[in-house]
């Protein structure tokens, strides 16, 4: 039985080299893109939504900041203590 690909066997126009490891490329890659042919537009969407959680969580950090930039941290006061009364 004859090899189904041989060198010189399909011409570029590009220039490409004929020869039998670049048809398996060529076909490989044809074949991956006809397995999942919106593959590059899911990445391009991913990266977008990536970019946006990124920037969405910096927002929501810079606000917590500010909201909270007023609240005091707890002062430990001693058991049986009135904390409205004890000066700190």
């Amino acid at each position: 039985m004859p090899q189904p690909l041989q060198d010189g066997q399909v011409t570029f126009d590009d220039g490409a080299p004929q020869t039998l490891d670049q048809y398996a490329k060529d076909i490989s890659a044809f074949l991956m893109w006809t397995a999942e042919p919106h593959m590059l537009a899911r990445k391009r969407i991913g990266m977008q939504v990536l970019i946006f959680l990124i920037v969405l969580a910096g927002l929501m950090y810079f606000t917590k900041k500010k909201v909270w930039h007023a609240v005091e941290e707890p002062s430990e006061i001693a058991r049986g203590q009135d904390p409205k009364k004890t000066a700190v």
